[in-house]
């Protein structure tokens, strides 16, 4: 058991720990699709609203919490149970639109915030609401998101859950989304089946094997179905015995219950907050692997990238078998080398605009790079023994790219045409990664920007310092 009673310092560990929950970045999470600000917003206010109220006040009240699907009954149990009219009820739904809190009179003060919802507070004399306040939650599944809002955020701050539901409603989706969050927090739920008939026994097996196949309790207390009047507020006591015995156990025993309440979602609170640290790392080694993947990605575009037909059309404009010196001649006309280097400009920056990047300074970038090595080329070939150096360049730009003539490389080239050609494709390719790796180191900064850095080294730190607390003997 996590004994927290006598933990000095720990009020304090947690508050640090809302903390670091708050100032993690989640972008990464929500990139991949993940629920992880969910998850922490809910660690953060079992954390605030709470766990540390129950710690700094331990006088104050189990809060009972009543929650289900519209038109479950939840209010008209509220009313039977307490024996006020603390909530509306009828045929108009949502009826409760806001939380509702029936307690006593020396503990109003203290309930009319609950979970960081402002309530509406009624007075009752029973005696059980000296240990117990009962609260009345809008509707889960309501139309209205809002209404869902603020029954979670109750659900966050209870000792106990009354999950109600009715022989219609049992199976609905939204509800056992609820009941899901209210089980993962620690604290115990009490399923109530409302409005049970003698023709409900199919409803009642199918809801707990629905329980039990959710790992959840199957325990179910069921409530009789009564014929009421329109103006009715309230089914009979007998039928509410069974829940009222309950909560009546509860209240007797209210120390001892919340503080094994407390240690329960304490105790749940650092399960779950390691769970998200390893989430978090988990971002964190995705994040790199893409960042790796990007920048790697993009060096090696510059090598797979197929120019080969940006002048194909112009070469091969020619009859096909024309000898060398027709080719040549056809060549030195059509200047080559001037329309590959302005149609391998449009191609790489098409490329990279298929890629997500466009702007100004990587088009001019691109415009800059590919002349100059055009640039590279003409010196090449003017270091080379060859008859014409301008012929020379376009059929070394043409190969270069990957549209290779072996004759007419020998012919304008010579001999050493096959290393001239290698030289100024490894050149080339030099360049466009130069071009590329920038491409990347551009996705990698704006991955970064949309991603963030997800970083759960304060939040394992923190957590450490609560377990250290949290875990020792009793004095």
């Amino acid at each position: 058991m996590v004994a927290v009673r006598s933990s000095t310092g720990l009020v304090d560990d947690l508050d640090r720990l809302a903390l670091a929950l708050e100032s993690l970045d989640l972008r990464t999470a929500s990139i991949r699709g993940k629920e992880s600000d969910s998850k922490r917003d809910q660690l953060v206010r079992t954390i605030r609203s709470y766990v540390v109220p129950r710690l700094s006040d331990p006088t104050t009240p189990l809060c009972v919490v009543f929650t289900g699907p519209t038109g479950s009954g939840k209010s008209t149990l509220v009313n039977s149970i307490s024996g006020h009219k603390v909530s509306e009820t009828g045929p108009v739904r949502p009826t409760t639109t806001a939380p509702v809190v029936l307690a006593s009179l020396a503990n109003r003060d203290r309930l009319q915030r609950l979970g960081g919802v402002e309530c509406e507070v009624v007075e009752g004399a029973a005696p059980i609401l000296d240990m117990v306040a009962l609260v009345d939650t809008p509707d889960i599944d309501s139309t209205s998101t809002e209404h869902r809002a603020t029954a979670e955020a109750l659900i966050d701050s209870a000792d106990v859950v009354v999950f109600v539901t009715s022989t219609l409603r049992y199976a609905d989706l939204v509800p056992w989304e609820v009941l899901r969050r209210a089980v993962s927090r620690g604290a115990p739920v009490i399923n109530v089946l409302n409005r049970y008939s003698s023709s409900s026994a199919g409803a009642y097996v199918d809801f707990r094997s629905l329980l039990s196949a959710e790992g959840l309790t199957s325990d179910v207390v069921r409530v009789p179905e009564h014929h009421l009047d329109s103006d009715a507020h309230s089914v009979p006591s007998l039928a509410v015995k069974e829940l009222a015995r309950r909560l009546v156990d509860v209240a007797r025993d209210r120390r001892r219950y919340q503080q094994e309440v407390l240690d329960q979602v304490l105790a749940s609170l650092v399960a779950q907050s390691e769970d998200l640290v390893d989430s978090v790392n988990d971002d964190r080694r995705w994040l790199g692997d893409r960042e790796a993947e990007l920048r790697f990605g993009f060096a090696n575009s510059a090598i797979d990238l197929d120019l080969s037909g940006v002048v194909d059309d112009i070469v091969f404009g020619f009859p096909s078998g024309a000898s060398a010196r027709r080719k040549r001649r056809w060549l030195r006309r059509a200047q080559v080398e001037m329309v590959a280097i302005d149609r391998i400009v449009a191609a790489v920056d098409a490329d990279i605009r298929s890629r997500g990047l466009s702007d100004g300074d990587l088009r001019e970038m691109i415009a800059e790079t590919i002349p100059r090595w055009l640039g590279y080329t003409r010196r090449v070939v003017e270091e080379a023994d060859v008859v014409s150096s301008e012929l020379a360049c376009s059929v070394l730009v043409c190969s270069a790219i990957g549209l290779r003539d072996p004759q007419l490389e020998m012919f304008v080239l010579g001999d050493d045409s096959d290393r001239l050609v290698a030289r100024a494709r490894r050149e080339l390719v030099d360049r466009l990664q130069v071009i590329y790796t920038h491409c990347g180191e551009r996705l990698v900064d704006r991955l970064e920007t949309e991603a963030g850095e997800p970083d759960a080294d304060d939040l394992a730190d923190r957590m450490s310092f609560v377990v250290a607390r949290s875990h020792f003997a009793d004095a």
